[in-house]
């Protein structure tokens, strides 16, 4: 398939913003643009073979390569990894378990806090000290000194300039914050690039925290964004309210739902599998025929 001039450009006139920008920025410039390339060949791969979706269920039109459009509407929120999300090391945990955290993150930048999140002392570059805690020199100390200074982003940020001040700021993460400071969650531009191309690899559905369960329905976390649910499906769930599954079910129940329980949200079935007392944290989606949807509606 082919990818559309008007994708292009957006890519073209993205690139040209960063490019005003000092030019010790180049590096990461040329390694964004490669980052989007493999999502464009990855998206055009998608469609020409296997999608997510099957043929004879997807909407037409409802999963565009690029989001542009969109992308002036959707803030840092939208995208963020949740706070209860986050992967990071409590300098406080026995040296052995934080040993074996960095040994198997599957990030390679962490946050480094004491206690909780709230007391956070900076990020680690995992890269940085592989070296390290393969000689055996690493220790708290040593951790505690290679922390990168934590930068903070306002929840209510658009992520075009977001995108923008990331570079400004020499940062490609950073913890978002509510108005009062406190920590919401966890923004990095590689989900901001995931959000601007759009469509996401089934080989990928693990990192989302997306099941297949059979052909025509997946298991998926409360924690997973509305978001990213419609960028999977082709959906239009509604996301000018809560940004989470969990949040979602939650406002149409005004409660926590037994198992069991479904609902229909803008056509498409949604089952709680999963709940404790304040949370759904698991829950079923299955794929609708164009048909069913409209008759839904």
């Amino acid at each position: 398939m082919d990818i559309p001039l008007g994708a292009i450009a957006g890519v073209s006139l993205l690139l040209l913003t960063f490019l005003a920008f000092r030019s010790g920025w180049l590096l990461r410039v040329l390694q964004a643009f490669a980052i989007i390339l493999r999502r464009l060949r990855s998206a055009a791969r998608r469609r020409s073979a296997t999608t997510v979706t099957p043929p004879d269920n997807s909407l037409p039109g409802t999963q565009p390569a690029l989001r542009f459009n969109d992308l002036g509407e959707a803030t840092v929120e939208d995208v963020m990894v949740p706070r209860a999300d986050i992967h990071g090391i409590d300098i406080d945990d026995d040296w052995e378990v934080i040993q074996a955290q960095l040994a198997n993150a599957r990030h390679t930048v962490l946050p480094l806090y004491e206690d909780t999140i709230d007391n956070v002392i900076g990020f680690l570059h995992l890269r940085r000290l592989f070296a390290e805690l393969a000689r055996g020199t690493l220790d708290k100390r040593r951790l505690r000194a290679s922390a990168v200074e934590p930068y903070f982003i306002p929840e209510a940020t658009p992520l075009a300039h977001q995108l923008i001040a990331f570079r400004q700021n020499e940062q490609n993460v950073g913890l978002v914050v509510d108005e009062y400071g406190d920590i919401r969650g966890l923004v990095t531009l590689e989900d901001i690039l995931d959000e601007v191309v759009g469509g996401i690899d089934e080989e990928s559905l693990a990192d989302y925290d997306i099941t297949r369960e059979a052909e025509d329905s997946y298991l998926v976390s409360g924690s997973v964004a509305v978001r990213t649910l419609n960028r999977v499906f082709g959906w239009q769930l509604p996301t000018d309210g809560p940004k989470t599954i969990n949040g979602l079910i939650v406002e149409v129940f005004e409660g926590i739902p037994a198992p069991n329980t479904s609902v229909r949200v803008a056509g498409h079935p949604l089952e709680v599998v999963q709940a404790t007392r304040n949370v759904v944290k698991l829950v079923r989606v299955r794929l609708q025929p164009p048909e069913a949807l409209r008759e839904a509606s």
